[in-house]
């Protein structure tokens, strides 16, 4: 693997983890619903991850994932609802991160 695309991977690791630490344990998605902070921040980590996948899907089509096209759809969309940020974390979060995870540490 080359190390633009070992970047590219570390940067969707990088911005999953700030998700998680953000939301915190014990998040209840009704609760957050009116916090904008925490929903501009969400936004803002998953199109850093569409930007990614994007240059990966460009440089090199072996590596793939699940969760590449829900998430390059929401990044093109001008909708940001807050139902859709929560639809994908809670769909497709956890594949991405496994599947980066194997990525990386992938020889």
């Amino acid at each position: 693997m080359k190390t633009y695309e070992e970047k590219c991977l570390f940067e969707i690791e990088l911005s999953i983890h700030e998700i998680e630490s953000s939301l915190g344990t014990g998040f209840v998605f009704e609760e957050e619903d009116t916090n904008v902070l925490l929903q501009e921040t969400l936004e803002r980590e998953i199109r850093l991850i569409g930007r990614a996948l994007g240059r990966l899907v460009e440089i090199n089509s072996v590596i793939t994932f699940t969760a590449t096209q829900s998430i390059l759809q929401f990044c093109h969309s001008q909708e940001d609802s807050w139902d859709r940020i929560w639809t994908l974390l809670k769909t497709h979060l956890p594949s991405l991160k496994k599947e980066v995870q194997q990525w990386l540490h992938h020889e």
